[in-house]
């Protein structure tokens, strides 16, 4: 009875070690769904300057309003796909990275150089964000920059769609209102 109870303890354990090291990944995957910015603490155990780390990156979330704080262990096997993918495996430490609300990789900074005012500077705005998606994607993009009243606008913005569909798929099209406040 003690040794099938210990077994168990010892199963549910190891089940739970990989998911707390996946948690920040998790975690910045809930935020791109729920359409958040995210900024990212990347260290490996024992980092110096970890706690003001956190605390300059919970204030970024905090002073950008719909975004979360993550942390994320570069040394976890389990995130070693992502670590590799963002080439952050010789990055200086602790490291603060930014992630849009659509999840694409808007910038980062050593902790010690970072404030902030700078963080919350690297989110983009929507329109941005969704260039910054299409480039990571590996996408070309076509701009288009138009108010009510340009008269060749639709023109333009029909062009461009032509290109995209001849294309297949390898370019995007990004409309931006100039008269978008969240553009300016």
């Amino acid at each position: 009875m003690r040794i099938s109870r210990l077994f168990i303890g010892l199963f549910s354990i190891s089940l739970l070690l990989p998911m707390g090291a996946l948690a920040g990944i998790q975690e910045l995957e809930q935020a791109t769904k729920d359409g958040k910015a995210a900024f990212m603490l990347v260290s490996d155990p024992g980092t110096k300057g970890l706690d003001a780390a956190k605390t300059l990156a919970s204030s970024a979330a905090e002073k950008f309003g719909k975004a979360v704080m993550v942390e994320l262990d570069r040394s976890a096997k389990e995130n070693a796909a992502f670590v590799t993918k963002n080439r952050l495996s010789t990055a200086p430490l602790p490291l603060i990275l930014v992630f849009s609300p659509l999840g694409t990789l808007s910038g980062g900074l050593p902790a010690q150089k970072a404030t902030v005012e700078a963080l919350v500077e690297m989110v983009p705005s929507p329109k941005n964000d969704e260039v910054f998606k299409a480039l990571q994607a590996g996408n070309s993009v076509f701009i288009t920059a138009t108010r009510k009243g340009m008269t060749q606008s639709d023109k333009i913005s029909q062009c461009c769609s032509d290109a995209c569909a001849k294309l297949k798929g390898k370019a995007t099209q990004v409309k931006i209102d100039l008269d978008d406040a969240a553009e300016s």
